[in-house]
């Protein structure tokens, strides 16, 4: 099989290369697939850029968590009749991640309340909408111009607020009657910190998925207590297990029925993966960066 690997870490044109590989059989309740899409994301180009001291799991990695494909062999216990059978995975290089988004639900029903999403039309933030809203929440969306209020605005968002022309604590504190939202989907904690504090009502959640922009934020800690604020620091591989089964049956009974739109911004094929990466790393795709791993 073909496959892209890196054996060391260090920026993706240097050590990323696509190599033959032998086909890994299958072990007693595995399965084999056959990947036709291989999703791109921020956690993956961290690995491979060894991140803050990261490092490398195995002394060659395959990089890439999330993909899609068909079942192509099966191992001891697992039906013969799943050969075929389309299916999609995570956690397929290290970790534990079921689409970055189950958080939503993940700190008990949203039904009948008011979220803050920010960044609402990034890979993240545009599917955390809609899981939102079909969770019954009235949701609200930061963006950065006309163009992504509008995808927001698709998903799901109520209501859209430029975060470069607009004071985003606010307009929410506006759009709710002065008592703020009830939960904030962060996407970068250290950028958004001082506005998610005045945002955010009493006994209110932020629950936040990265802090990019500066690893160790400093805390509003009184401004915070003062609230009664639950800051929930996710990390998408350590879902708890209650918390995954159920994000995984809820999602696939969702995309079974068209209820999502997983937004895709570019597609590679599997030799220009660098390029992909280096892509991802520059910010300037809106969506999800996909390789096409076979022609099919």
């Amino acid at each position: 099989m073909k496959a892209i690997v890196y054996e060391r870490t260090g920026p993706a044109d240097e050590v990323l290369g696509l190599v033959d590989m032998p086909a890994i059989e299958p072990g007693p309740g595995e399965v084999r697939l056959r990947v036709r899409a291989s999703g791109v994301n921020p956690s993956d180009t961290k690995r491979r850029a060894g991140w803050m001291g990261l490092r490398m799991s195995h002394p060659r990695v395959i990089p890439h968590s999330d993909g899609a494909g068909v079942i192509e062999a099966v191992g001891e216990g697992i039906p013969k009749e799943r050969l075929g059978e389309r299916v999609w995975m995570w956690n397929a290089q290290g970790g534990e991640r079921a689409f970055g988004t189950a958080a939503v639900f993940g700190d008990g029903p949203i039904g009948g309340q008011t979220l803050l999403v920010q960044g609402g039309a990034g890979a993240v933030g545009h599917l955390a909408i809609q899981l939102a809203t079909i969770g019954g929440a009235r949701v609200l969306s930061t963006v950065s111009s006309p163009e992504k209020a509008a995808l927001a605005t698709a998903a799901g968002a109520h209501a859209t607020i430029d975060y470069r022309s607009e004071d985003v604590a606010a307009r929410v504190l506006d759009l709710t009657d002065g008592e703020g939202v009830d939960r904030i989907i962060e996407v970068d904690l250290a950028a958004n910190l001082e506005t998610d504090t005045r945002a955010v009502r009493p006994n209110g959640r932020i629950v936040s998925f990265s802090s990019t922009s500066d690893p160790t934020p400093t805390v509003p800690y009184y401004p915070l207590a003062f609230k009664d604020v639950r800051v929930h620091f996710l990390q998408g591989y350590l879902l708890p297990p209650i918390v995954r089964r159920s994000a995984l049956r809820e999602l696939n009974v969702w995309l079974s029925v068209g209820q999502l739109e997983v937004l895709v911004g570019a597609r590679y094929p599997l030799d220009r993966t660098a390029e992909a990466h280096a892509a991802m790393e520059s910010g300037t795709i809106t969506g999800n960066i996909v390789i096409d791993v076979t022609d099919e």
